[in-house]
């Protein structure tokens, strides 16, 4: 058999072979690469277009035709007043109400609401015999007393030098403070009914009692009916005292940390009304309601309104100063929850620039950015609205 010899190839054709498809693949690869480099671009410049969305292009001739005007904004120094709403309270021991001591006819009373009452003025006069019972028992009662006390006083000294049994000892010691007993349980219930005990002789028993005011106030929700026949459980009347009056009022979280214990406050029934009162924070809540507020406690300085328990006011809290921005009203633009600003970026471009509106009056506006501007920047102060209102056409 016949064996063929295989063919031997040289070193450097192979090499040539190999160079060759290198060079090969290498023009391809760039080929490759141009024709991919216009897509590249487009997506760039698609980007660059998307980020100058925002931007608004006026011609000269249009910023002309609205006659456009530009000012900056003026850093300020200005109250952070928050206003608030809430109600006149009063500490619990400032407000009580007004009952009989005892069971009886109301037969004098004159209480109005509104009337101004001092601590412990006799503000009506209550009707019932039972009174004249207590009155005569007490009486009765001292004149026992005073009789025991003497044989018991004699028989303490024969106790003490021995001459008693413990028997007669014991025995007469038990009636004195019996005697005792019966006397100061009388003589309290007496000073219920705000008579006084040590003055009582036959001469001045009563059925009437004085009905007393506990605390000075003004008399609210009164329920007089002279003749009628009155329960202890039922109230004649309630008395406040408002000199420890206090204002509760209920802000929101937004304006927690700007509402501090110390700050001012002025508050009015109905809004621009001449009657107010002016009031001072002395406690905070720290707690936040599940609908964002909080409890603000103020206690009041000065009124000259005539002041009801839960009475609804509207109240202004002057604060710390705050550093703003103004501006000139005309600038504003938006809508009331996202206020906003025309900056010129450029001769015929501008943009939207969105703001945290502090206050307003009638001729400025008083803003923070919600971004960094510069203050040097330029804002449309005449023909903003117009502007805007092209910009959502857009």
């Amino acid at each position: 058999m016949k064996f063929i010899q295989p063919k031997t190839y040289n070193p450097d054709f192979i090499h040539s072979i190999y160079l060759k498809i290198g060079v090969l693949l290498l023009v391809f690869g760039l080929i490759s690469c141009q024709s991919n480099s216009p897509k590249q671009t487009d997506e760039i410049e698609g980007k660059e277009s998307s980020a100058n969305s925002e931007l608004f292009t006026l011609s000269q001739e249009q910023q002309n035709s609205l006659k456009l005007e530009f000012t900056s904004p003026k850093a300020e120094q200005i109250s952070a007043e928050k206003k608030v709403n809430g109600t006149v309270e009063v500490d619990p021991n400032a407000s009580l109400e007004i009952h009989v001591p005892y069971a009886g006819y109301l037969k004098k009373s004159n209480l109005l609401d509104g009337k101004s009452v001092a601590a412990g003025e006799i503000i009506g006069v209550v009707e019932n015999p039972y009174f004249l019972e207590v009155q005569r028992d007490f009486i009765q009662s001292r004149i026992e007393l005073n009789k025991i006390k003497s044989e018991f006083e004699r028989y303490q000294k024969l106790w003490n030098a021995k001459s008693l049994s413990e028997k007669e000892w014991i025995d007469a010691k038990s009636i004195f403070e019996s005697a005792q007993l019966k006397y100061q349980g009388l003589r309290q219930l007496l000073l219920s009914f705000h008579l006084q005990p040590d003055k009582l002789n036959a001469e001045n028993l009563s059925a009437q009692v004085p009905i007393i005011s506990p605390i000075a106030g003004i008399i609210t929700e009164s329920n007089v009916n002279n003749g009628k026949f009155y329960q202890p459980d039922e109230r004649i009347a309630k008395v406040i005292n408002f000199s420890s009056a206090y204002l509760e009022l209920t802000a929101f979280e937004r304006d927690k940390n700007q509402i501090r214990i110390g700050d001012w406050i002025e508050a009015r029934e109905i809004e621009n009304s001449q009657d107010q009162l002016k009031a001072i924070i002395t406690s905070i809540d720290p707690s936040i309601a599940n609908d964002g507020s909080f409890k603000v406690i103020a206690r009041i300085k000065s009124s000259s309104m005539n002041l009801k328990k839960g009475m609804h006011v509207q109240a202004i809290i002057s604060g710390a100063r705050e550093s703003v921005f103004q501006l000139p009203k005309t600038c504003l633009v938006g809508n009331p929850d996202d206020p906003k600003l025309l900056q010129r970026v450029s001769t015929n471009q501008f943009k939207l620039v969105a703001i945290s509106l502090i206050k307003e009056d009638n001729q400025f506006i008083y803003f923070q950015f919600k971004g960094i501007e510069k203050t040097e920047n330029k804002y449309v102060s005449q023909g903003a609205y117009d502007i805007y209102m092209e910009m959502l056409k857009e």
